[in-house]
């Protein structure tokens, strides 16, 4: 009975593991959700009790304080950076107690398998951070070519900069206004150059790298109009390649179906141009 006991536990832990790391990560609750933690289950109750009691021995350093501030305060999650670690370490040690209570048991595999699946769950937590910031990453991408098609139009009919962002933040993606907003603040408050410097620090992309170098290029009283003209270009090629993109995700009948089409298309340009050439050469012969 142990042996079936334990075989049993362990694909259950199996499935669990698995189920686990399939499952999409959610976002962190936001701070109104956190305040109505008590009409939650005990689940949760009991992961914010173990990360308080966490928070007195966890010490993190300058730097990465810093910069996990940074990137949480970016992807939406409202934790300070001790609370947003020892909330991955409370989940994980909930697999370790586990894992404990099946040693005293004496069910040796699947204190095992739960000290695996503990390490997992933090590893998981712990860079939930990460995916959220390159998801957000991804979608700022995708709207870049609208954004800096935009602000071309807008600079030949106003040269007033942060009335341009400002108008673009009403119309932008939700992935993008947090990044926004920072800017338009930085540049109503403090050095626009500055301003702008911190502004591509943050988002991080060569693509706006080059924007933000044109801007600071206008701030100092250069034409800018050939550099906007020849980006515009580069933002129609990026735009085909968000495309693509778009499409590569898609599931296989509808790739099948775009190179269908595609096929079509050349047959329509081939065969007319096919018989033409026969047609010469008949005549010719």
């Amino acid at each position: 009975m142990n042996v079936i006991g334990t075989a049993l536990l362990s694909v259950g832990l199996y499935m669990l593991a698995t189920a686990a790391m399939r499952r999409k990560a959610k976002p962190y609750p936001t701070l109104a959700a956190m305040k109505a933690m008590n009409r939650r289950g005990l689940y949760e109750r009991a992961i914010h009790a173990l990360s308080r009691a966490f928070e007195p021995f966890v010490k993190v350093d300058a730097r990465l304080e810093g910069s996990l501030r940074k990137d949480l305060a970016r992807a939406g999650i409202n934790l300070t950076p001790k609370r947003y670690i020892c909330m991955a370490a409370a989940k994980a040690s909930v697999h370790l107690l586990l894992a404990l209570a099946s040693v005293v048991a004496g069910v040796t595999v699947a204190a095992v398998a739960l000290i695996f699946l503990g390490a997992t769950v933090y590893l998981k937590e712990r860079y939930r951070v990460r995916e959220a910031l390159r998801r957000k990453d991804e979608a700022i991408l995708e709207e870049m070519p609208g954004f800096i098609r935009s602000f071309g139009y807008s600079l030949e009919a106003e040269g007033d900069i942060i009335r341009i962002f400002e108008r673009y933040r009403a119309i932008c993606g939700e992935d993008f206004k947090y990044d926004l907003d920072r800017l338009i603040t930085d540049l109503k408050t403090g050095n626009m150059e500055d301003a702008l410097s911190q502004f591509d620090e943050r988002v991080n992309l060569p693509q706006m790298s080059g924007f933000v170098s044109g801007i600071i290029g206008i701030t100092k009283g250069v034409d800018q109009r050939t550099f906007f003209f020849i980006m515009e270009s580069e933002m129609k090629a990026l735009s085909r390649e968000n495309v693509r993109r778009a499409l590569a995700r898609r599931p296989g009948k509808v790739r099948r179906a775009t190179v269908a089409v595609g096929a079509c298309m050349f047959l329509l340009y081939l065969v007319p141009m096919g018989m033409q050439l026969f047609e010469g050469l008949r005549l010719f012969g």
